[in-house]
């Protein structure tokens, strides 16, 4: 007898996040940005992206460009 339930992921729904990079400021620092600045973030723009549910990283990816539209390549899952 098997005692694992048979559980449909059909339905369920979950908010994928994809992360290109953080930065910390200051709350002044924030309040003094204006359209048009740039902010420099942690990471370098050849290093995988995070794929994150919640706040789980459970995948790294990288930026691909077809047609003028973009998409997610995963690279690696963890």
């Amino acid at each position: 007898m098997n005692s694992k339930k048979n559980l449909s992921m059909n339905g369920l729904k979950v908010e994928l996040k994809i992360r290109i990079g953080s930065k910390e400021i200051s709350i002044k620092s924030l309040s003094e940005i204006e359209e048009g600045d740039e902010i420099e973030l942690t990471q370098d723009s050849n290093d995988p992206l995070d794929i994150l549910i919640g706040e789980k990283v459970i995948a790294k990816g990288k930026i691909i460009e077809k047609k003028d539209e973009f998409f997610i390549e995963i690279t690696e899952l963890l």
